[in-house]
């Protein structure tokens, strides 16, 4: 089952807000670097190699990425995440079937890019 309604949430093929949401939400979907924040993501994965990251470390590393501290860009964590989702819906990310714990000690899941989860179960 698809986690959204399309009654419920208007597919611009761009960040989402449901038709619900406050206007602050639709400001902020509108205004998402989509691209941007999966590029990011993509890029600290492959950088990860097999050993994958958590959503926690995937935005760790890119407050740490000297490149966004360079042209003064940030992504939030929920950006981050929702990045993440989206290469997962498109096949690019995979969970590695590993968790790691978090900084306050809650066990997350680890995700790789398909290609490193795809060489690891070889």
């Amino acid at each position: 089952m698809h986690r959204h309604s399309t009654a419920l949430v208007a597919d611009t093929g761009g960040p989402r807000a449901r038709l619900a949401d406050p206007d602050t939400s639709h400001v902020a979907a509108d205004g998402s670097d989509l691209a941007g924040s999966q590029a990011v993501v993509a890029v600290l994965l492959r950088s990860a190699g097999p050993a994958g990251l958590t959503d926690e470390e995937i935005f760790e590393g890119s407050r740490s990425w000297p490149v966004l501290q360079l042209i003064g860009h940030k992504y939030s964590p929920s950006r981050l995440r929702t990045a993440r989702a989206e290469l997962v819906e498109a096949g690019r990310v995979r969970d590695a079937g590993i968790f790691r714990y978090t900084e306050f000690a809650r066990l997350s899941k680890v995700w790789a890019l398909t290609e490193f989860v795809d060489e690891v179960a070889s």
